[in-house]
């Protein structure tokens, strides 16, 4: 990475659109009927509880929610964006076969750019780390 570019932690993981939500089914009660509600229900919401009730014995599987990404796929989401968006891979190269060739000028700039594959790769293993859930020994 060179220059002024996006923040190395500034990755995000792309997620699914959210479906459209059903609306609520609603009824209205009288105060009464609304107290022997509330009496039945005991701990439970009124809504959980009415749930329960009219849903009793019914053989209905729910469908499965997505869930977020876990921390795990994150750190592996940030790492990988990290490697593409870097360039270190083929700047790595290029330097390799200008030494071999020796041919490297090792002028500031050229410095600079090893300096910033060098921490490009540090950010990488220490994302890959937290994502194994590993340490340095």
């Amino acid at each position: 990475m060179s220059g002024g570019e996006t923040s190395r932690t500034a990755f995000k993981v792309a997620s699914a659109p959210k479906p459209k939500r059903l609306p609520p089914i609603s009824f209205r009660v009288n105060e009464a009927e609304r107290d022997w509600l509330l009496k039945k229900a005991g701990s439970q919401s009124l809504g959980a509880y009415a749930r329960a009730r009219v849903l009793a014995g019914a053989k209905i599987k729910a469908k499965k929610t997505a869930s977020s990404p876990k921390e795990r796929d994150v750190h592996l989401a940030q790492a990988l964006a990290l490697l593409g968006q870097s360039g270190v891979a083929s700047a790595l190269g290029a330097l390799s076969e200008a030494v071999v060739l020796s041919t490297v000028p090792m002028s500031e700039a050229v410095e600079h750019e090893i300096t910033m594959a060098c921490q490009d790769i540090a950010e990488i293993k220490t994302l890959l780390m937290m994502a194994l859930r590993t340490t340095e020994h």
